[in-house]
Order: C-alpha cells, then sequence, then structure tokens
C-alpha cells in the first residue's frame, strides 16, 4: 500500500529534476485536483460516460462528443496556477455544434437507491417533490420493480425488514443492506458474503483493481478463493495490493454484521445463490448447450468471454457485466442450481392472437422474470370481468 501511494504522489508532484510530464486523464481531471505544473491541455473531444437503460436494468459506457461546459472546464486546468495553453482536436467550426451542457446525472443514472431513499421516508410518489430534473419515468418504474423483486418494497411502501436493513447499515447499497442476506434470515449464503460484496462495489474486472490475471475468466469464486488462501497466508497468483483494498472493506463489512472470519474453500454454487439474491434481474439461463451466450432475467442477452469454463454451467448469477451496445459482457458471475431459483418461479398466461394460424392462443408459463422454464397451452380461456 506504501508502494501505491508513493507511486501516486510521484504522479502528482512536479519532477524533482524539472523533467516535463505528460498526464493522461479521465474525467477525474474535471474535479477539484490540482495538479502543480500543468500548463499545456491536449482535449481529445470525447467522454466515456455511464447510459442507464431501464428496459434492461444495467448501464453502459458510451463515448460522446464532449460538451461545451466540460470543454471549457478541461481548458481550465491548463491556468489553475498560471497562464496556460489547450489545443482542442477538432475543426473551430465545430464548435457551436457541441451540445451547451452534460445531461443531469439524474437523468441517465440508476435510481433505484433514490426511490428506496425517497420510500424510506415516506415518499411515494416522487411528484410529491419539485425537482429541478423530473426523474424519468422509465427509471423510476425499473427501480421500484426491482424493489419489489428484492422484497424491499411492497406497494411502494418500504418492507420493514428493508428498513431494518437499512438502519443497520445506512451507507450500504440496497442489494447490499438486503435483509434476506442478513445474518440468520434468507436463504443460505456464505459466511464470507461480504467478500462479494466488497468485489461488487469496487468492480474488479478493471485492470487496476482486478486481483488475478485477465485468463483467469469470469468466475466470481476463483477471486473468493484465492482472498481466503492469501489470508491464511498461502501463496497465490494474484495482486497483493489489490487483495489488501479488498480485505480491508471485507473487514469493515464483517463488524457491520458480526460474522467472523471464514478461510474455508469456497462452494461456488453458494456464491451464485447469494449473488442472485442481492441481483435477481441478473439471473442468466444460457441460450443453448456449451454456449457463452446467456439470458437475464430482465430479458437482455449477455455473453461469457471466449473459451470462458463458466460455458459448462447452465445457470449463472452474473456479478458485474457491462450493457454494451448489442450483447452486454459478462466480467464477474457465479454457477447457480435450478433447484435455488424455485422460489422465484412465477406462474404467468400469457393470452395471444397467433397471426398464421389465425386464432387466440393461451399458454402457462412458469417464469423467472422473462426467462421462461416451461410452457404449455390452456384449453379453457377464463375472462376476467372488467
Amino acid at each position: 500500500m506504501a508502494i501505491c501511494l508513493q507511486k501516486q504522489q510521484e504522479a502528482i508532484l512536479p519532477n524533482p529534476q524539472g523533467l516535463r510530464k505528460i498526464v493522461l486523464a479521465t474525467s477525474i481531471a474535471e474535479t477539484s485536483l490540482t495538479i502543480e505544473g500543468i500548463t499545456t491541455v491536449v482535449d481529445s473531444g470525447y467522454a466515456r460516460v455511464p447510459r442507464f437503460d431501464p428496459r434492461s436494468g444495467l448501464t453502459r459506457l458510451e463515448t460522446v462528443r464532449v460538451t461545451k461546459d466540460a470543454a471549457d472546464q478541461r481548458a481550465g486546468r491548463a491556468a489553475r496556477l498560471g497562464p496556460g495553453f489547450t489545443y482542442r482536436m477538432w475543426a473551430e467550426s465545430q464548435q457551436h455544434t457541441l451540445p451547451s451542457n452534460r445531461q443531469p446525472e439524474i437523468m441517465e443514472a440508476d435510481l433505484t437507491s433514490l426511490v428506496l431513499e425517497l420510500s424510506n421516508w415516506g415518499i411515494q410518489n416522487i411528484n410529491e417533490l419539485t425537482w429541478i430534473n423530473t426523474p424519468p419515468e422509465g427509471a423510476i418504474k425499473q427501480a421500484r420493480e426491482l424493489l419489489h423483486t428484492l422484497e424491499a418494497l411492497d406497494e411502494n411502501k418500504i418492507t420493514a425488514r428493508q428498513r431494518d436493513a437499512t438502519v443497520a447499515n445506512p451507507s450500504a447499497h440496497c442489494t447490499y443492506a438486503l435483509s434476506p442476506l442478513s445474518p440468520g434470515e434468507g436463504p443460505a449464503c456464505p459466511p464470507d458474503r461480504q467478500g462479494v460484496r466488497t468485489r461488487h462495489r469496487h468492480r474488479c474486472y478493471t485492470r487496476r483493481t482486478r486481483p488475478l490475471p485477465k485468463e483467469s475468466g469470469a468466475d466470481l469464486s476463483l477471486r473468493i478463493e484465492a482472498l481466503r488462501k492469501w489470508r491464511k497466508g498461502e501463496r497465490v497468483s494474484a495482486d497483493r495490493n489489490i487483495l489488501e483494498r479488498i480485505e480491508r472493506l471485507a473487514s469493515s463489512w464483517r463488524r457491520i454484521f458480526k460474522l467472523p472470519v471464514d478461510n474455508t474453500i469456497p462452494i461456488d454454487t453458494e456464491i451464485g445463490k447469494l449473488v442472485s439474491e442481492a441481483y435477481p434481474e441478473r439471473i442468466a439461463q444460457q441460450q443453448d448447450k456449451q454456449s457463452i451466450r446467456y439470458k437475464l432475467a430482465n430479458g437482455r442477452v449477455v455473453r461469457l468471454p471466449d473459451h470462458d469454463p463458466l460455458m459448462r454451467e447452465p445457470w449463472l448469477s452474473v456479478a458485474h457485466l457491462d450493457a454494451g451496445g448489442g450483447e452486454g459482457k459478462i466480467f464477474l458471475a457465479a454457477p447457480l442450481k435450478e433447484a435455488d431459483l424455485l422460489h422465484r418461479v412465477k406462474e404467468v398466461e400469457v393470452v395471444a392472437w397467433d397471426l398464421d394460424r389465425g386464432m387466440i392462443t393461451a399458454l402457462l408459463q412458469k417464469r423467472i422474470g422473462n426467462t421462461i422454464l416451461s410452457s404449455k397451452a390452456i384449453a379453457e380461456i377464463k375472462m376476467k370481468p372488467e
């Protein structure tokens, strides 16, 4: 950790020999952080921004043209401590075509935590509040559906179980603070559940926070196993600095839930069960045998990396993924037993007009979200009174 901090300081502080530096900056440069000696900015004219899709419940990163206000802010980095220069990598004639302002985050973000927080304060209708930018109806609807699935809301009111979990750990996201994951309640799950949560929060698929080599695949249980072996003092082929960072956060979860350290070999399907309770919309069924394509309970098709060993599993719980432009990419997942999903199966009657046969058809389907487990014809259609 000391080495990591030292490297960070070397990147920020002026070079002792007076050598010039080239700093490759992301959106972090748009914060209040000031790096001494920056006199020139080269602006690519693009930005990577998160886009939340309420239809799939997933967030993906998109590369978009920079807005005028962001370009002005970037230019200001060259003159924080004195005169500077900015080189913009687009024609001056294109400047007037740039959008004036960035979209407010509330218009593009996952609003699940917001809806839960409002419900905790007794607000069931968002129109009861005055908003600078009214949240999109689609995102609010998706958030409520997810919270009802998680049993955090009942008829748009926060449940007693969820309120107790929120009081116990107010800083946790709703998918981590859910009472079914609290000690003594809900489905059985690994005692080291806090390690799973920590990995979710810190997006371990990124290069800087990935403890195992990229070729290790998407199996989340391998990361949990590496963490436990490292805690026992065993040699592991993993980044020690990242494991230390994960363990610090894991220990904080243990204190909150009063859990002991568990260094036993993890059971991959138990980890999958835990993930499915936190992310029921990410329960994934394999499309074809030995296929890397899976269909999520929310209807989206996602894929494993090519030749990933998890492709032998018919069911997965997806811990982290990128929505992508077409098919989403699975970064972290764990195997899941179909028997552990029975409590989520619902029977749905589907009545539709069959164009080819020119008649009404009715089916009784067993589903987990949009995933159909079985389907059989209904001989008699019962019309509901209006």
